[in-house]
C-alpha cells in the first residue's frame, strides 16, 4: 500500500486528500477542509499566507491522526499566477497580493508602450489579463520600486508552500506556465521579457518538471505534525 497527502489549495477553499494506492485501484479520502478567501490590508487585496500555511500544517496533522506517521509523498497545487518575493533572508516582502486587487489596472496598456502586444503574445502565448503575474509585477515596478529593491527570490504560491515545507527553491513547469513571464517556446523564462520591463533574472527560480522530487519535509515540521522524516517519500 502506498499513501501520498495532495494539498489542494483553491481561491476559496482549501482541502488535504489523502490518495491511496492498492492492488492498482486509487482510494481517495479527503480529511480536512477550511476556507480561502482574500483579505483586505490597508487598500490592497491580499492573501494570508499565514493561515493558509497553518491549515496544511493542520491537515498533516489529521492525517497522522487517521493513519500514522508514515507517508510516501506530498504534493501542493494552487490557483495560478499569484506569488510572493523574498528577500535575501527569505523573508517575505510586504503581502501576497490577490489577483483580483485593483492595483493592476491599466497596467497592461503602460507595458504595451515598453514591448508590443505581438512580441508578448509570441512568446508567452498567453490572455492578456490585468491578474497576470507578468501585469502585477510590473505594477510593482511603476508604484512599489522599494520593496523590489530588496528582493531576492520570486516563487509562485504553491512553490513558495513547498519551500515552507522542505527548504527548497524551484518554481514547477505547470504554474510557470500561468504567468506570462514564461517563453512557451523556449520552456523557460521569459528572459527577453524580464530584461525589457526591468524585472531581476536572479529573481526566478529553476523551472522543475510537473511530479518532480524537492526533497524531505524539514525536521521541525516533521516533528511538529507528528509525521516521520520522509525517507522514501518527498515533496
Amino acid at each position: 500500500m502506498t499513501k501520498f497527502i495532495a494539498l489542494d489549495i483553491g481561491a476559496s477553499s482549501g482541502r488535504t486528500i489523502v490518495g491511496i494506492l492498492e492492488n492498482k485501484i486509487l482510494k481517495l479520502d479527503e480529511i480536512y477542509r477550511f476556507q480561502n478567501r482574500g483579505i483586505q490590508i490597508d487598500n490592497s487585496l491580499c492573501w494570508d499566507i499565514s493561515k493558509i500555511y497553518s491549515n496544511i500544517l493542520i491537515g498533516l496533522q489529521n492525517y497522522v491522526e487517521k493513519y500514522g506517521p508514515n507517508v510516501d509523498g506530498i504534493g501542493i497545487d494552487t490557483w495560478g499566477v499569484d506569488f510572493v518575493l523574498l528577500d535575501k533572508n527569505d523573508e517575505m516582502i510586504g503581502n501576497a497580493y490577490h489577483y483580483r486587487d485593483l492595483r493592476t489596472q491599466g497596467v497592461l496598456e503602460k507595458i504595451f508602450k515598453v514591448i508590443p502586444r505581438e512580441k508578448i503574445f509570441s512568446e508567452t502565448g498567453i490572455q492578456f489579463m490585468d491578474l497576470n503575474s507578468l501585469v502585477q509585477l510590473y505594477s510593482m515596478v511603476l508604484n512599489e520600486p522599494q520593496k523590489l529593491s530588496i528582493a531576492d527570490s520570486f516563487l509562485m504560491v504553491p512553490d513558495y508552500l513547498n519551500f515552507l515545507l522542505s527548504g527548497k527553491k524551484s518554481t514547477e513547469y505547470s504554474i510557470a506556465t500561468t504567468s506570462q513571464i514564461f517563453n512557451s517556446n523556449q520552456n523557460e523564462w521569459a528572459h527577453y521579457l524580464i530584461k525589457k520591463l526591468g524585472f531581476q533574472s536572479k529573481w526566478f527560480q529553476k523551472i522543475v518538471p510537473t511530479g518532480s522530487i524537492l526533497g524531505s519535509i524539514k525536521d521541525n515540521i516533521a516533528k511538529e505534525v507528528g509525521l516521520d522524516k520522509l525517507e522514501n517519500g518527498h515533496i
